[in-house]
């Protein structure tokens, strides 16, 4: 098993290198080194295997990583280059799967025939995958309709695939380099559009489609049915794995610890797998009163062996592919071949060996798993029941139901961190609903759902029927998350997420179900316990600008308390950077409730995320742009989690005291200052943005919103800035040519500004000529475009350290400086 190990480190290492070496030099040395080993055995054979064991593994993991490389490499390959980013290109090809489908856009997957640039012709680019939108016309512009299956000539523009840079919450680009998006873009108008009808499909583009199509239909079905609204979602993401459609129940279905039940995982596929194993062994069960000689008995003993399997494996497959084959149930699919593959070999394989052979075939067919979060719960999660109930448990025990509570415990316990580190929460009720909601939704809820499937197409009144039943099934989830409060459930340290603190619940969690005495487990649970009871005070003053691509989130941390300028944009009904990136943020820092936030105007690029992270934290103050303040009243949105909100006007004025710690250390006093829009002043667009001068010592911040050169030039009137005293300047209007007037830099003369803009966007921020402007005077220019969140942190005396997330080495940021960044 350790080989194993060795293999698939070597293969999942490659995903941090920060560049790739190349493959020929690499595998020239790696032979040279075996070769020189090989001889120097044959001259001086080692006496200790375990010299030759080591050195084996040594060789393993190189070999691991000379095959990491050459994933990587087709990987690459396969990208869009960064020097044709934005780019205009002619692609023909098959429409895969239509994603989303509005009144607004059509979003789909694409798969690539041929791209040509548009700028020349000639030019060839390689691209396999690509995510298009199709943005829907006015009523005189006829649209076109785009349906799986179909085939097209597109001219699109296309970018590399990206995401934003910050130290947690959601890494979308490793999603979509896993996924194996070539690049993203959108379709531009024309007569290039146009359906093409003599398009000749591949056996497996053929059956691609048809897959999607059986999911399409399925879940048009079930959508349709009458049923009721969470039953309609949880049958949808049992059925072909659409998990958008329990969205709406996705946080109290987290809070209960159920989640992993109603999306179709390594449980489903396990399970659809032993049903099939069942149904096999079944079949052949009639036969046994054959004679135990001659030719018929011989066909029995092969039948008792291959069909059961065959059935089990098949089963599985066609429960992947309505799940679209996801990289969960490749994982699931593959530990399942590994079980049956002993079977065949009648061998009662190790269950850690079929653990290290899953990781193993899951690093040769997937190299870049190791950067999903799923990877990592659900391995955590198979090794930690292994652990539990294999071989120390493994003896049968009276009480079943205490042994399962147990278990339940254990798995919570053991995975705390890995759940910590991903979603910055666990759930204490997830043991207790489990109990009861693991075996219901696995023999009812599951059987009942597949059982409308198999008979749709056949039987659809059966096949109805069936699916109401389990709708059904449904109503003790929908009574569980009307009974339980909304603000149970969920656990947060109320404190950094630092590996010190990750380490001491990891060594207590392992210490409590670990063999040992009491006095060794007393020593273990000691540093978590002594962390909880006396918390280290945070004397440090932290703002960072955190990358929300083409907009802008701030978040300013003072005296234990905590301050959020703007959210950045929402771009859907599934994706806002409120809830994607300053909610994991604040987590990850220790906090469940902001003191105050501010938005500064209506855009969305500032404002799209606040009511997304309202609903999910406590706020203590709101102030608001007078424009977004009219928005939210003309809607007539609540605010529950809120205590007060009101406009933003010059003159607000509040403070945050400092505290004395217990080494008699004073923490500064930070003022705040609102110094625009005044009262009677703009009440919507970029010029009505709250701007807020923040000051300690002699330290000054200046968040400025979306100012223009007018305001800048009414500041400067009023004399409300601090001349040639600005520490950190978030740079007006994320550097447009509109705003950072030569008066204005040249009167605050900022030490450090920061441009929070998207990367090669189309609006172009920053402008060349304010970047220049800015150079003149020696300012310490930070792009969010190009190094992630930006930080700066003061200790207690004073001190500054500034860094891009980008700039980061390990343990602080794993993947940020890797070769697919």
């Amino acid at each position: 098993m350790t080989y194993l190990l060795a293999l698939s480190i070597g293969i999942f290492s490659v995903a941090f290198f920060s560049e790739l070496p190349d493959l020929r030099d690499y595998l020239i040395v790696l032979a040279s080194i075996n070769g020189f080993w090989i001889i120097f055995l044959w001259v001086k054979p080692f006496s200790v295997l375990r010299i030759k064991q080591t050195i084996l593994m040594f060789l393993l993991y190189f070999w691991g990583v000379a095959w990491g490389i050459f994933q990587a490499v087709n990987i690459d390959d396969t990208q869009l280059k960064v020097a044709l980013h934005g780019a205009d290109f002619l692609v023909s090809g098959l429409v895969l799967e239509v994603i989303e489908d509005d009144e607004r856009r059509t979003s789909f997957n694409f798969l690539v025939h041929n791209a040509f640039l548009v700028s020349d012709s000639k030019q060839k680019v390689e691209l396999k995958k690509i995510r298009l939108n199709y943005y829907l016309s006015n009523s005189e512009d006829p649209s076109i309709n785009i349906a799986a299956g179909s085939y097209w000539q597109f001219k699109v523009r296309l970018s590399r695939p990206r995401g934003l840079l910050n130290t947690n919450g959601f890494d979308y680009h490793s999603w979509l380099l896993q996924h194996g998006y070539s690049a993203l873009g959108y379709v531009r108008r024309g007569a290039d559009t146009q359906q093409l009808h003599n398009y000749k499909a591949s056996v497996s583009e053929k059956l691609l489609v048809q897959i999607n199509n059986v999911r399409l239909v399925i879940r048009t079905a079930i959508d349709e049915s009458n049923m009721s609204p969470l039953g309609k979602g949880i049958l949808m993401a049992l059925a072909v794995g659409n998990k958008q459609s329990i969205d709406p129940w996705w946080d109290d279905l987290a809070r209960l610890g159920i989640v992993h039940l109603l999306v179709i995982s390594g449980l489903h596929i396990g399970l659809v797998g032993g049903l099939g194993f069942m149904l096999g062994a079944l079949i052949v069960r009639p036969l046994i009163v054959i004679p135990a000689n001659g030719l018929a008995y011989t066909v029995f003993r092969s039948l008792s062996l291959w069909l059961p399997i065959t059935i089990s494996i098949l089963f599985a497959v066609i429960y992947s592919l309505l799940a679209g084959f996801t990289l969960p149930t490749q994982r699931a699919l593959v530990a399942l071949l590994v079980l049956m593959v002993g079977k065949l070999m009648f061998r009662q394989i190790n269950p850690w060996a079929i653990f290290c052979w899953a990781i193993l075939c899951i690093a040769i067919s997937q190299p870049l798993a190791i950067l999903s979060s799923g990877f990592w719960l659900s391995f955590s999660a198979v090794a930690a029941l292994i652990g539990w109930f294999y071989p120390r448990y493994s003896a049968p025990k009276s009480n079943f139901l205490k042994r399962l509570l147990f278990a339940q415990i254990a798995l919570i316990c053991l995975m705390c961190v890995p759940l910590f580190i991903f979603m910055g929460q666990i759930s204490w009720l997830g043991p207790i609903v489990n109990l009861f909601a693991v075996p219901w939704v696995s023999m009812t809820t599951v059987p009942l759902t597949l059982l409308g499937v198999f008979f749709y197409y056949s039987f659809p009144e059966l096949s109805a029927m069936m699916w109401l039943m389990a709708d059904w099934t449904t109503f003790p989830i929908g009574w569980l998350l009307q009974v339980v409060p909304n603000n149970l459930g969920f656990v947060r340290i109320p404190l950094p997420l630092d590996w010190p603190i990750l380490a001491s619940i990891l060594i207590a969690c392992l210490s409590v179900f670990l063999p040992g005495s009491f006095f060794y487990k007393f020593i273990a649970v000691l540093p978590l316990a002594l962390i909880s009871l006396f918390p280290a005070v945070k004397t440090d003053i932290r703002l960072t600008i955190l990358d929300v691509g083409q907009g802008l989130a701030v978040i300013f941390e003072a005296n234990e308390r905590l301050l959020v300028y703007d959210v950045g944009p929402k771009h859907s009904d599934h994706f806002d950077t409120g809830t994607s990136v300053v909610l994991p943020f604040m987590r990850h820092m220790g906090y469940s409730k902001a003191d105050r936030v501010i938005i500064s105007h209506e855009d969305n690029d500032h404002s799209g995320g606040f009511l997304p992270l309202a609903s999910q934290i406590s706020i203590g103050q709101v102030s608001m742009g007078p424009g977004y303040l009219r928005h939210l009243q003309r809607r007539g949105v609540s605010l529950p989690n809120i205590k007060k909100f009101t406009a933003c006007h010059a003159g607000q004025h509040w403070q945050w005291e400092g505290r004395q710690t217990g080494v008699s250390t004073n923490t500064a006093t930070v003022k705040f200052d609102v110094l625009w829009p005044p009262f009677a002043g703009p009440k919507e667009g970029n010029n009505s943005s709250c701007v807020v001068q923040i000051r300690w010592q002699d330290k000054t911040i200046l968040l400025t919103g979306d100012i223009g050169i007018n305001v800048e030039r009414s500041l400067l009137d009023d004399d409300k800035l601090r001349p040639a005293g600005v520490t950190v300047l978030v740079a007006p209007h994320h550097g447009s040519k509109s705003s950072s007037s030569r008066d204005f830099v040249q009167r605050i003369m900022p030490k450090h500004v920061v441009f929070s803009s998207g990367f090669r966007h189309h609006y172009g921020h920053p402008h060349p000529v304010i970047v220049k402007r800015y150079q003149k005077i020696n300012s310490h220019l930070w792009r969010t475009s190009s190094q992630g969140a930006v930080s700066f942190v003061w200790s207690a005396d004073g001190e500054l350290k500034a860094f891009g997330v980008r700039d980061q080495m390990f343990p602080r940021c794993f993947t940020c400086q890797a070769w697919w960044r």
